[in-house]
């Protein structure tokens, strides 16, 4: 199965005190209901990786199917996310084990020279592909999950290509950031309530605001801008400008693809010779 994230019940969460198991679509609307008490799966390092997809993917799917009010039911986040992703039928892009390599995966770029061989670097557990590189080994123990689910894959693989920086020759880290050494920042409102507050109350912020980030940051794209950076293919060396991307774009930073190996999921990822996208260094991030 190719553990399709808009179909597949893979993501943990706790609902009324009771474990519940969603769908990526199910659990948007949990979030909008506000029901969702805790997602247990998620490290703590790995939390505003997660809010900040949910919102971003959230507003950029509203803001293509023209809806200014975030929605509720299941059944509609199922058709406005696959509208953002309208020319794959099967649902590659939100899938997290794709084998045509042509095709994109959930957070996964494709691979255009058509082999697998030139991802030669290998990841056996979650753990060891979001690595904290503060820890040392130390506060953190590495390769810990041998025993992984499909989720803790996602949210691994989220945390490295949205909040990872700069690791040596050919691991360029994400362009949200001031300098491949620093961090991604991160600072919101936890209005009253739970997660799903937070998740609600900043993608309809992003809904409100979408003009004044635009008239504020005119070297975006105002219309027909990448919104999902891993749907485009990479070639290890062309980077994307920031004329080509929408505002809220979900970047990716580098080219990895989960493959089943042995009745296990593995990382295989390969080092680009060129961030994967080329911002101004006067924007510092």
């Amino acid at each position: 199965m190719p553990l399709n994230c808009l179909e597949e019940p893979l993501l943990t969460t706790t609902i009324d005190r009771g474990p519940a198991h969603l769908s990526l679509p199910s659990l948007y609307s949990a979030l909008m209901r506000d029901v969702v008490e805790d997602m247990p799966a998620v490290r703590p390092h790995q939390r505003q990786a997660l809010h900040a997809f949910l919102v971003q993917v959230g507003a950029l799917a509203h803001l293509k199917a023209k809806i200014d009010t975030p929605v509720l039911e299941t059944s509609v986040w199922a058709r406005l996310l696959r509208g953002l992703t309208e020319t794959f039928t099967s649902d590659e892009p939100w899938s997290l084990v794709v084998e045509d390599i042509s095709k994109p995966g959930l957070l996964q770029p494709s691979v255009p020279e058509g082999t697998l061989d030139i991802l030669r670097q290998r990841s056996e557990t979650p753990d060891a592909l979001d690595i904290l590189a503060t820890s040392k080994n130390h506060d953190v123990k590495a390769q810990r999950m041998a025993i992984a689910r499909p989720e803790h894959w996602f949210y691994a693989l989220l945390t490295l290509q949205t909040m990872q920086g700069y690791l040596g020759a050919g691991n360029y880290g994400i362009n949200r950031m001031n300098g491949g050494y620093a961090s991604r920042a991160s600072v919101g409102l936890a209005p009253n309530g739970g997660l799903g507050a937070r998740v609600k109350r900043d993608l309809r912020r992003l809904l409100q605001e979408r003009s004044d980030v635009l008239n504020d940051n005119p070297w975006f794209a105002d219309v027909n801008g990448i919104d999902l950076v891993w749907i485009e293919p990479w070639d290890r060396v062309s980077p994307i400008v920031p004329k080509q991307l929408d505002p809220f774009y979900v970047e990716v930073c580098r080219r990895v693809r989960l493959v089943r190996q042995d009745g296990s999921i593995v990382a295989l990822r390969a080092r680009s010779k060129a961030a994967r996208i080329a911002f101004p260094k006067d924007t510092n991030g």
